[in-house]
């Protein structure tokens, strides 16, 4: 009645705690190019997988590599099961998840949902976000990378709001390849360059990644992406950024401009 799918790469390091806390729940995974122990993990935890389906393109960053493509392949894995739970190699599923979850989903009310949002818990802060899906085709993801769910008109009021939990941590193979975000992002903006959030998301990597090193590029990026933008929770978030990119450079006018723009 319900699965867990995930997409991994190289995770030894983080993936048995995660494996642990399923227990009780069949795991589908997409593995998109480990060359570590995974492998042994997936057997010693019986779970099934497979290859993504451009696994010869997944060494370092491939041209072709989309993270929505294998999350979408990892849910056709599951295709059996009424719903899927989303996990990444890094997280855990937190005290009673499993069983409350059975339980949940068997409820007469439940009927009226097609998502289950739950409690993602990092270590500065606990955010609501989409990680149990009911099976229908209306529901899939997109966006190479920071890939987001997206839903049929009639399913954004379909979304219950559950006490659920999850553990989010931090893998150390992120730390291999570090720009790995920055190039995929890049190449999502060749692609789609009307889609907005790239932008945001390119600018908030530049500032992680580089700091005030690529100022003027990641007020640029900002800039693009608030004339772009719908209001949504991230745009008073890029016009606060903005705010501080033009006091780091002495340009108090746009800095209260931008700051008044997301306090509105």
């Amino acid at each position: 009645m319900i699965a867990v799918t995930a997409i991994i790469k190289n995770e030894e390091a983080m993936l048995e705690k995660m494996l642990k806390s399923c227990k009780g729940l069949p795991v589908f995974i997409i593995d998109t190019g480990s060359s570590d122990g995974s492998m042994d993990l997936y057997k010693k935890y019986g779970v099934t997988w497979k290859k993504y389906s451009k696994w010869d393109d997944c060494e370092g960053t491939s041209d072709r590599f989309s993270f929505s493509e294998a999350r979408n392949e990892a849910l056709e894995m599951a295709r059996d099961y009424e719903w899927r739970v989303i996990l990444d190699a890094d997280e855990y599923l937190k005290d009673n998840f499993v069983k409350e979850v059975k339980a949940l989903i068997k409820k007469p009310f439940m009927d009226k949902y097609n998502i289950i949002s739950v409690q993602v818990e990092t270590n500065s802060e606990i955010l609501d976000s989409p990680r149990v899906l009911r099976n229908i085709p209306e529901i899939f993801y997109e966006d190479i990378v920071h890939n987001r769910i997206v839903y049929s008109e009639e399913n954004k009021d379909k979304a219950y709001r559950s006490g659920l939990k999850i553990r989010s941590g931090y893998s150390p193979n992120h730390d291999v390849d570090p720009d790995r975000t920055i190039k995929l992002l890049e190449r999502a903006i060749k692609e789609e360059p009307s889609k907005a959030r790239f932008y945001y998301y390119l600018a908030r990597e530049y500032m992680t990644r580089h700091g005030k090193s690529k100022l003027l590029q990641i007020t640029g990026l900002l800039e693009h992406y608030c004339y772009l933008a719908q209001a949504t929770n991230e745009k008073p978030d890029a016009h606060l950024l903005l705010g501080v990119m033009y006091l780091e450079m002495r340009n108090n006018h746009q800095s209260r401009y931008h700051a008044w723009e997301a306090i509105k």
